[in-house]
């Protein structure tokens, strides 16, 4: 007679489920912000850092890529209507190119890009919390 499996148990044997995404998600948030010191990338705040998608969490190809995200404080993800990420996209993008072109260019080439499927989440897990 087979044993049955937990739920824990089917989760972990599956990549691309919800555990692997959410252990994804964590370990890529880590790697930005260390990338960008654990500050804001415009201001250099380190109160409530935020970690924001440049495409977003919705599109799977890009959702746990490194250069998908940047560290900003609270004013520059949401609140400020002259440089944030949602409420002033026009001020945060000419920042952007002003102060981070290679982080513009990979942005401009991903946006051809057409989305894939179902991405291996385990692997991105593995190879984000693998990373120097």
């Amino acid at each position: 007679m087979k044993k049955k499996l937990s739920k824990l148990a089917k989760d972990k044997a599956n990549p691309a489920s919800r555990y692997w995404r959410n252990k994804a998600d964590a370990a890529w948030r880590t790697r930005v912000l260390a990338l960008d010191r654990g500050v804001c990338a415009i201001c250099g705040s380190d109160r409530l850092v935020n970690v924001h998608h440049l495409f977003d969490r919705s599109r799977k190809d890009t959702r746990h890529l490194v250069g998908n995200g940047i560290s900003l404080c609270p004013k520059h993800h949401k609140y400020d209507r002259e440089c944030s990420a949602h409420r002033g996209p026009v001020g945060f993008f000419a920042w952007m190119m002003r102060e981070r072109p290679g982080m513009w260019g990979w942005l401009k080439t991903w946006l051809i890009v057409p989305v894939g499927c179902d991405p291996d989440y385990k692997a991105r897990y593995v190879e984000l919390s693998n990373a120097t």
